[in-house]
């Protein structure tokens, strides 16, 4: 099974402040709840597409503690916030990427942590991203097809490919 999510900007303090959603006391519990609902879905056996932001900061602090305990297969296209290729590769990703340009289900679908330009939405079904939090970051709003994979939105939890386009029309290419 294959899984997407993105945002979970593990150790990042003032991420607490800035998304209401995240109601918890402390980082500690913040990365225990993401590490909870990550591993309450995939197995050993399955592949997490992590769509940017995994951490804040780029010395990867807590990358050793935190890599290790996540079930699965680990693939990112690397966000905004995160350490390099170099340090992913590191600490326990198993690919790394700017964005991935894939086939699921017979859709054309774009994956990366920024939401997608005006060209690249056209040439695609569905474009998974991150790095928005829920918005848009378009004065018209989010584009047919454009999903939103952050943890913020997607209730901490990886979801599935199916799961995430459940009652999202494709766009018409």
């Amino acid at each position: 099974m294959i899984y997407y999510t993105s945002d979970t900007h593990f150790f990042h303090l003032n991420i607490l402040r800035y998304q209401l959603n995240r109601k918890h006391s402390s980082i500690e519990e913040m990365n225990c709840a993401i590490i909870e609902a990550w591993n309450s879905v995939v197995t050993d056996k399955d592949t997490v597409i992590h769509l940017g932001d995994f951490l804040m900061g780029q010395k990867a602090i807590g990358m050793p503690q935190i890599v290790p305990i996540l079930n699965g297969r680990k693939v990112i296209c690397l966000g905004n916030h995160d350490p390099s290729a170099t340090a992913m590769l590191k600490y326990g990703f198993d690919e790394v990427h700017n964005k991935l340009e894939l086939d699921i289900d017979d859709f054309h679908v774009l994956l990366r942590h920024y939401p997608p330009s005006e060209e690249e939405y056209k040439k695609f079904h569905y474009c998974l991203h991150g790095h928005t939090h829920g918005g848009s970051h378009r004065e018209n709003g989010a584009f047919p097809g454009q999903i939103d994979v952050g943890v913020d939105v997607q209730g901490y939890t990886p979801k599935t490919f199916k799961q995430l386009i459940e009652g999202v029309p494709p766009n018409k290419l």
